[in-house]
Order: C-alpha cells, then structure tokens, then sequence
C-alpha cells in the first residue's frame, strides 16, 4: 500500500510517502524552491521526490490523502460572514471560494501529478491529520490528544482520545478564538513577521516581566468552564480581513500597550514585557486545556500537535508541571506534519496497519558521496578528503570555527537536528556573537540550542530526559550555566536536543569526541541556513552558504572545505 500525503493550501507545504506502515520519505517544499513556508506552492517538488526515494512511479500510488476537507468549511464560512456583515463579507467569501477551489485538487494533483484515474483520492480534516502525526508517530496505543493552530477548516483547538487505532474527537474551539492567531497577531504588533516569526517572540519573552501587562493578557484571552477560552476580539482584525490587514486593531492595541514597535528597531524593555506576558497567557490557555483533557480522559498520555505545539517553552513547562506524565510530540509539528498525518491516519486508522515510534526525521532528500563530489568540482575550489568526519569536526570545533556540517538525508520539519546543521563549541561565551554578526544576523535576544549526547543529558539540565525533536525547553543546570554560555538563555534555560547514537551515529560521533576532547559532551547547533533562507538541501547549497556567509569550514560527507 503506497499513500502519498499532501499538505497544500495555505503555508508549510509539504508532502510524504508511507508505504504500509513505514514511513519512507517526507520533505518540506520550502526546501525545493527556497522560499519560506512555501505559501499557496503546491508541493510538486516535494511529492516527486516522495515517489523517487520510494522507487515508485505515480501510478503506483494506491491512496493520495489532503490535509483538508474544505466542504466542512463551507456551512462555518457562511456563519461568519453573516455574523461579521459586512465588513467581514468579502475577505471571508473569498476565502471560502479559495478553499471549494482547493476541494478540487483532484484535478489539480492530477495535472501536475499525471494521476491515474485508479489513485483513489481522500479529504483529512485538518486537525484529523494533526492528530495524526502525533498519535500514529508515538509510542502510545491510546493518550489524550490536543491539537492548537491558527485555524483548520474552522476549529482552532481541537481534542481527542485515541484508543488502538480510533481518533475520538471530544471538543473543539471555532474561529475565531485562536490562540495561534492571537500569538501571530501579537508578533506582528512587536515588529516581526506573523506567520514566521512568533519563535522570535517566544525568546523575547524571556527578558521581559510578565507582570506589567498581566491582566491585561488575561482580559484578552478568557479562560471559561470545562476548558474552554474566548478572546476579546475587538484587540484584532484577522476575523474581518483574513491575511489582508493588520491581524490586530491598532487602535484597541495602542490605547492598552502603545504604539506597535517598528519592524526595523530591536525591541525595547516595553516589548520584552508584552512578549513574556503573552507567553505567560498562553501557557496558561494550555495547562487548562490539558487539565480538562486529562480530567475527561483518565488517560496519562498526551500528544501535542498544530503550531502551537512549536512553543518549545511552553512545552516543557507542561512536560514538568503535569498532569500527564508522557508527552509526544513530533517535530513536524505544523502544518507540514499534516502531509505526514494525511498518510499515518490512511495507513492505521483506515487499513489497521500497526504503528511505532517516530524517533527521527531524517526523511529528506541524501546526496552520495560521487554527488556531493561533483558539486565540489564545480565550484574549482580546493577541498580534501577526510577519513573520519565527526573527528575533524570536533577538532575544528575545538580549535574555534564555526563549521557547516552536512551528512546523511534532511531533515523533515523546522529543526536541524544534525544532519543540515551549524555547529560551534558553546563553551565560548562569545560564540553567539561570532555567529549572529557573521553569518545568521540574527537578533542578539535569540538563544541557540544545544545538541547532547542522551546518555548525558542529567548532567548538563534538569527534569527533561530526552527530546529527540529540539522540541522541548528546560532548565541548564545552575553548576554548568557558566560553562556552556553560548547555548544558555538569559533565564538559564535551553531548547534542548538530545542525539542517541542509535538514532545518528554519526553526529554522536562527532558530540562524544568534542566531549572526549572538551569534558562537554554538547554542542551548538543551528539550522544550516542565513536569514530568510530555508535550511539547504542540495551540496550546492550548502556550498553557496559557506561561500558567502562566515562559516571557518564545511564537513560535507567525506571531505573537508576551509576558508
């Protein structure tokens, strides 16, 4: 059974393949035509690669399966354009019109695609397929199930008991009470870019306190009986004028925090406030929902999914305080991870087939040896051949660069976890620094993570035992904060990325003779990527980061480029 998953219509397009119950490719459009989230792109590029990992050609495809089922939208679509006439009407209608439009993706997929008539075609509801990706990657065989996004076809939180392979859904919030939009609305007031850039926000927030703008927050967002919340929405716009606006009211937005800070300044202390107090809200919107979905279900498993499931932070604070003693959360959490969940749900809740844990991503495109040679060659720059990579890695870590380190096949989500990454030693206290102002030009109040070998995580953090994902945010124990800076945020926490050398070999490699060399048996690791770009994909990509950013060295398979 071949069940290509597609993720199409809005951003994050994405594709993967399953074959009965493996999972055998996955990829991020993105990372084929090189602009970010791929927004409205169809995922061609993306599904193509699918069938050629696969050794498959289209028609042997059983099943192609969509993240959407645009029809359940229709009846809501209606409702909200009456109850926000006129102003609402117009965008809302054409919003509606976009989707019946996409509900003809059989054609469209088959165009591009050439399916034949055969390939039979399935509609997953959105959070359906978010739930998914979740459950059917876990190791569980029933857990609560929370899924949180800016929206699906019109819920926004969505939950649900899993048992063997059956998704019950129990509750759902509508738009347009979102949380995922009330975080990008807010984002977007900050100065940054919605949609992208609520990460950036989520770091802010630790230089901020979020007692000032406290009740604020908590008058905007309403936490109601049986886990339910409402926003004020008279803070914002996106419920008229979806994606064609401002997401928030400017005027309501300023008579209660200021004016909003301009794209083009770093923030101030004012900005820190209102960025720590909204995580704050939002973690408390999420503790409430998962007290009243462990209350309901009796279960002490949960699975997290949709955007929201990104806010690392909130994650592990969930992770510490309860009441579910097991969290899963897979690294493709947003909307790219539907292409994923679309093939899981067809795979096991339809066909029955069994499932097993996800413990990695590494479902992109690889590049061989000869490959990644050729692209050498063509750039007429000199390089070597190195026997042992992970050993010249770390010693060129030690020694101070800052390496490009390109091995094996992407990753499949947000995260380098290893295989397209940036690494530097973190005990350098200046590192950040080197690497924002020569090569990522990032803001100074962004932190990076760290990488660490899972037989030493207790060593270096507190309470986390493992997040294969770089999913989760703890605590950096307060003995090791001063010897690994460069990956401790300003409030001693770290977006932690645990390696077992099961799961990459290879990178293990590479942490434990750093840490054999060192005593620290981690290392910095960032997205093999320069603003605005998405991670690279091809050698050839990777070499044109290095040349023209301010990485010492690249390790790409077996050879060795320097500056």
């Amino acid at each position: 059974m071949n069940i290509l998953g597609i993720n199409w219509g809005a951003h994050d397009s994405a594709a993967a393949l399953v074959q009965d119950d493996r999972v055998i490719a996955a990829a991020e459009e993105e990372r084929f035509n090189r602009i970010k989230h791929a927004p409205y792109a169809y995922p061609l590029r993306a599904a193509h690669y699918c069938l050629r990992e696969a050794g498959l050609r289209v028609e042997d495809l059983d099943e192609i399966a969509f993240s959407f089922r645009p029809t359940l939208q229709l009846g809501a679509s209606i409702a909200h354009t009456v109850r926000f006439f006129p102003r609402g009407a117009f965008t809302t209608l054409a919003e509606l019109v976009r989707r019946i439009w996409y509900a003809g993706s059989a054609s469209y997929s088959e165009y591009f695609l050439h399916l034949t008539h055969q390939t039979q075609r399935f509609w997953i509801p959105h959070h359906t397929a978010h739930a998914a990706s979740a459950y059917f990657a876990s190791p569980f065989d029933q857990a609560a199930i929370l899924v949180i996004d800016g929206m699906g076809e019109w819920p926004v939180t969505t939950a649900f008991r899993a048992r063997g392979p059956r998704l019950e859904r129990l509750r759902q919030v509508s738009y347009p009470n979102s949380i995922g939009f009330l975080y990008s609305a807010f984002t977007e007031y900050l100065g940054f870019e919605p949609f992208d850039a609520e990460y950036k926000v989520m770091g802010l927030a630790a230089y901020g306190d979020p007692s000032r703008y406290r009740q604020q927050l908590r008058e905007i967002v309403q936490l109601q009986a049986d886990g339910r919340y409402r926003l004020d929405l008279s803070y914002f716009n996106f419920q008229y004028d979806y994606g064609r606006s401002t997401w928030y009211n400017p005027r309501r937005m300023t008579e209660t925090f200021g004016p909003p800070w301009p794209p083009e300044e770093l923030p101030d202390q004012r900005c820190a406030d209102i960025a720590a107090a909204l995580q704050e809200r939002t973690e408390e919107v999420i503790f409430h929902l998962a007290d009243w979905l462990h209350a309901a279900t009796g279960l002490d498993d949960l699975c997290l999914a949709g955007g929201v499931a990104l806010n690392s932070v909130a994650n592990g604070k969930l992770l510490r305080r309860g009441p579910f003693r097991r969290i899963y959360i897979q690294g493709a959490a947003n909307d790219a991870g539907c292409a994923l969940g679309t093939a899981l749900y067809r795979a096991h809740a339809v066909h029955g087939r069994p499932w097993e844990e996800l413990r990695h991503l590494y479902y992109g495109p690889g590049y061989t040896t000869a490959e990644v040679e050729t692209a050498l060659k063509a750039t007429r720059m000199p390089y070597r051949r190195i026997e042992d990579p992970a050993e010249t890695a770390a010693r060129l870590l030690v020694e101070n660069n800052i390496v490009g380190w390109y091995q094996g096949r992407m990753e499949f989500g947000p995260r380098a976890l290893g295989n397209r990454s940036i690494l530097a030693d973190p005990r350098r206290e200046d590192m950040k620094d080197r690497i924002n102002a020569a090569i990522k030009f990032r803001e100074p109040f962004r932190p990076f993570a760290p990488s660490v070998l899972a037989e030493h995580v207790a060593e270096f953090f507190t309470d986390i035992a493992e997040s294969p994902f770089m999913i989760l945010v703890t605590d950096v124990r307060p003995e090791k904060r001063a010897v690994v800076p460069a990956i401790t945020h300003v409030d001693g926490s770290g977006r932690l990325h645990t390696v077992e050398r099961a799961v990459n070999p290879c990178y293990w490699r590479l942490i434990a003779r750093f840490g054999e060399l060192t005593g620290v048996p981690l290392v910095l690791n960032t997205s093999f990527n320069v603003r605005g770009q998405p991670i690279v994909n091809t050698p050839t990509e990777a070499l044109a980061t290095f040349y023209t950013s301010g990485l010492d060295a690249l390790v790409m398979d077996h050879f060795l480029v320097e500056k």
